[in-house]
């Protein structure tokens, strides 16, 4: 019996030896569901899953029934390579996508905007999340775009920075577009750049294949956006309905996977995220308690869990909240409007508006508690950034892609974060940013701080704004969101 359990660990030994350390020169072809073949290294390997139990056929039948995300004239398979557990969870440092498009479809050369939301609709290993990383993707060859970005690794005793290479290339011949993220220990640009061309070159597609998948994806997808749309007219009208009922401004539509759009009036903020799920949240006051045990950003959900609000919600919700208390929130979220009435109708608003002043009853027996501040009506437009990087002074850089610090690495920084277009009722709508000093030099896990800086410029023309970051002045050039760029210089 020892015999045979060491056996058995020595084979799984080997497997993994295998997996994690083959060299990229072994080549294996891999059968894209009778539509495609092509020749990749062995540690590339279709995603596993129940669905690559099934038959060919079957699977293809149900393909756009099951996947909710499905396109009518793009299909992508990904395929991972190395995936490892680290301790900010797992890790696949080399990703290799091919999709194949429909022989009708619009193929340009340089990567496009719908290329992109394909990628975020996926929403494989959280890949397609970042998409200003894409918009910086620049043509090195024929057919080839390519860009590097900084990669933070977070290991189990340490942290290490490491550029992560992004290659897409156009096969025009196969009517395909190939799209390759490695990082750098795993895979040099050069090596990364020779992996692509070689699985570009073993390319073969199977047009008839094709056309019958696609000539079925296409109606089975047609009718779902019929239906999801219909669903979200009928599910948006009845909640405005009960909006107008309690005195409250109505929600206005949104495209799916953009930022959002919000309002903020008296205690309340609403509005529909990305996900096309209406979050609602109500402020219910502050008072000073102690630091909470959850990271920061995190926000209770009527016990039910935790939701991290994005960097811009919660800055919005911070203004007007004394140094040292904590901003006491109450907040839930529907079911995307695209479901079945039957299921987004039990987020019910007078149910949330009873339950949250039954919850300001009770948090004003807090010591120390001071309630929310109310005002006009304001509906913002969030910027979808959320994520700092650091920039030169005197450097035009994109304030909608990232957060932006600026000052040395290990002194005193100072970050401007783009929060989104403001407006207020019967006002122009402002561009607004925050402006938070870091003294140690590093914001990671550090909240909000009440006393940040919120500094706004008309939206249609930009303007300047003077700062004071710990003795010294720096004034900053911001043009209008459209344009989207700041330049931050020492006066």
């Amino acid at each position: 019996m020892k015999l045979l359990a060491a056996t058995a660990l020595l084979g799984t030994l080997l497997m993994l030896f295998s997996r994690f350390f083959d060299g990229l020169g072994a080549r294996h072809r891999l059968d894209l569901d009778g539509l495609a073949t092509l020749e990749v290294p062995t540690s590339f390997h279709l995603d596993e899953g129940p669905e690559q139990q099934l038959p060919v056929a079957r699977r293809l039948l149900r393909r756009p029934y099951v996947d909710f995300k499905a396109a009518p004239d793009r299909l992508t398979y990904y395929l991972p390579a190395h995936e490892q557990q680290t301790f900010g969870g797992e890790v696949v440092p080399v990703v290799l996508r091919i999709t194949l498009y429909a022989d009708d479809a619009p193929l340009p050369d340089a990567p496009d905007k719908s290329y992109f939301d394909h990628l975020v609709a996926e929403d494989f290993y959280h890949d397609g999340q970042h998409r200003p990383v894409y918009d910086r993707l620049a043509k090195v060859a024929e057919h080839l775009y390519y860009t590097a970005e900084p990669e933070t690794i977070v290991g189990w005793f340490s942290k290490k920075e490491r550029p992560m290479h992004h290659f897409v290339l156009t096969d025009a011949a196969n009517h395909a577009r190939l799209y390759l993220s490695a990082r750098e220990d795993e895979l040099t640009r050069d090596q990364a750049e020779k992996v692509l061309r070689d699985v570009q070159r073993s390319l073969r597609r199977d047009p008839a294949a094709l056309t019958r998948y696609f000539a079925h994806a296409g109606r089975v997808v047609q009718q779902r956006e019929a239906v999801e749309q219909a669903n979200v007219e009928v599910n948006l009208r009845q909640f405005n309905q009960q909006l107008a009922a309690a005195g409250l401004p109505p929600l206005q539509p949104v495209a799916r996977y953009a930022p959002g759009r919000y309002v903020d009036v008296g205690p309340y903020f609403y509005g529909i995220n990305s996900l096309q799920e209406i979050f609602f949240a109500a402020y219910l006051g502050s008072a000073p308690l102690p630091l909470p045990k959850l990271p920061p950003y995190f926000s209770n959900n009527n016990g039910q869990g935790h939701y991290l609000p994005s960097f811009q919600q919660r800055a919005i919700w911070q203004r007007g909240v004394p140094a040292g208390h904590e901003l006491l929130v109450r907040s839930s979220v529907s079911e995307p409007l695209w479901y079945p009435p039957e299921e987004v109708g039990r987020f019910q608003l007078p149910d949330l508006l009873r339950e949250t002043a039954a919850t300001v009853t009770q948090v004003q027996r807090t010591p120390g508690f001071v309630p929310a501040t109310t005002h006009v009506p304001v509906r913002w437009e969030l910027s979808p950034a959320n994520e700092e990087e650091p920039t030169e002074l005197g450097t035009a850089a994109d304030y909608r892609d990232f957060r932006r610090m600026f000052g040395p690495v290990t002194g005193p920084r100072f970050q401007l974060s783009y929060l989104g277009l403001r407006t207020p009722e019967g006002q122009p709508a402002e561009a607004v940013f925050t402006l938070e000093i870091f003294p140690d030099g590093s914001p990671r896990y550090r909240r909000l701080t009440a006393d940040a800086q919120y500094l706004a410029v008309d939206a249609a023309r930009g303007g300047t704004l003077a700062l004071a970051v710990l003795g010294r002045r720096y004034r900053a050039r911001i043009e209008p969101p459209a344009q989207g760029h700041l330049t931050v210089e020492p006066e």
